[in-house]
């Protein structure tokens, strides 16, 4: 068992670098993964776009790793990920879902994932996350490969040179 960040916008070491860790039929080990930040910290729910709300985790704790988040706000990236998660709000709504949803139902459809910690602050972020199992049916190829176009992200398959 791993337990690497992974979500929509972070992809490279759960799609890549363990590519080759997974199916034991293949020659990998079976290695099954427990991901951390399906939300990327709330970024993919779409409430940071504009603001940070004062009710938020950003706005409110005060530990390192936030303080360190709230002052890069903003800048270059921070606004690359905004424009996906822009992008990202018609596919959750053509599938009937918040974009939290979408983000938790993405990370979920993928087989390598056995769970998801999704950190939540706030009882109605644990129910918002159950409901996402109900979009997991519905991520089809299709959707998988616009939400792939959209990201931009998808790494290259690793090519086992041995």
């Amino acid at each position: 068992m791993e337990q690497p960040h992974y979500n929509l916008l972070v992809r490279e070491k759960v799609e890549k670098e363990f590519a080759l860790l997974y199916d034991s039929a293949n020659g990998g080990i079976g290695l099954g993964l427990t991901i951390f930040s399906p939300l990327k910290i709330g970024i993919l729910t779409g409430k940071y776009n504009d603001g940070i709300p004062d009710d938020s985790r950003l706005a409110t704790a005060k530990d390192g790793f936030i303080t360190m988040m709230n002052e890069t706000y903003g800048n270059e990236d921070w606004q690359k990920q905004f424009e996906i998660v822009r992008k990202l709000k018609p596919v959750a709504e053509k599938l009937g879902c918040s974009q939290a949803q979408l983000a938790m139902a993405w990370v979920l459809a993928n087989p390598r994932i056995s769970s998801a910690i999704m950190g939540a602050s706030k009882v109605a972020q644990v129910h918002e996350a159950v409901k996402s199992l109900e979009i997991v049916p519905k991520m089809t190829k299709e959707i998988m490969d616009e939400i792939d176009e959209i990201a931009g992200n998808k790494p290259e398959p690793l090519v086992q040179r041995y």
